[in-house]
């Protein structure tokens, strides 16, 4: 559990925190893309990023022990505070997932995706539609190719 100074604050201002942790060789929980409003040092090395409401998000948590990893996940989140939320651990208090996935080979498989996404957009992944995330989640499910992604998005507005 995350225990956030002043984590009524974040509610009152409509604000998200993602809670980001690295362990060598244990525990890895990451942004891999979005940009935080602000960015608080907990510790060493723990860092909580906190988000304006609307904002875009990809969030990569890693877990290992002495075999190896035992958790690999990805969300891609939208912060909201109303609506379809849902609590996932690390984000505080809550958030809307476009995509989520775990397992190794469905981790690869979307890590390519993003990085494909990453490039048609110079970096910009901002600039991909929720409703492509959502869309992007559903061909994984079914395990089917997803449709080729537009800048303009006219297809998933």
């Amino acid at each position: 559990m995350i225990v956030v100074p002043g984590q009524e604050l974040l509610v009152m201002a409509n604000l998200t925190a993602v809670k980001c942790e690295y362990i060598r060789d244990r525990k890895n929980h990451r942004l891999r893309f979005g940009t935080p409003a602000m960015k608080l040092k907990l510790r060493r090395n723990q860092t909580l990023c906190v988000f304006n409401p609307g904002q875009v998000f990809g969030y990569i948590r890693w877990k290992a022990n002495e075999y190896g990893t035992i958790d690999w996940r990805i969300y891609i989140c939208r912060t909201t505070l109303t609506g379809r939320v849902t609590r996932i651990p690390g984000i505080i208090p809550c958030t809307e997932i476009l995509l989520a996935t775990h397992g190794i080979v469905a981790m690869q498989r979307m890590l390519k995706h993003i990085d494909s996404l990453e490039t048609q957009t110079n970096g910009a992944l901002e600039l991909v539609t929720p409703a492509y995330w959502r869309h992007l989640h559903n061909a994984q499910i079914i395990k089917r190719p997803p449709h080729p992604f537009t800048i303009s998005g006219e297809k998933y507005a």
